[in-house]
């Protein structure tokens, strides 16, 4: 089961983030957000979900910018943490 979660992630999740960052789109950021906050709160990536429960919220008080900044973040640690967990189950 773990194996097919990460399997969507990268199959599903991670271009429709990527998409998001390049469109700009934080409604869509938002709803992908919403749904990667279980998967890595299992995995136990605390500061990850923090950022997620940001984009989550789609606050106005984030700039344009920041919001970016912030997207891009996540997209990197998530890519790393997906391939850390990948590797210790082979």
């Amino acid at each position: 089961v773990f194996e097919k979660l990460l399997t969507y992630f990268h199959k599903s999740l991670l271009p429709v983030l990527r998409d998001a960052l390049e469109g700009k789109d934080r409604e869509e950021a938002s709803r992908i957000s919403h749904k990667l906050i279980p998967l890595f709160t299992m995995l136990g990536a605390n500061s990850l979900v923090q950022h997620l429960r940001i984009l989550e919220k789609n606050d106005e008080e984030l700039t344009d910018s920041g919001w970016y900044h912030l997207l891009g973040e996540v997209i990197e640690q998530a890519l790393a943490i997906v391939k850390d967990a990948e590797s210790a189950i082979g």
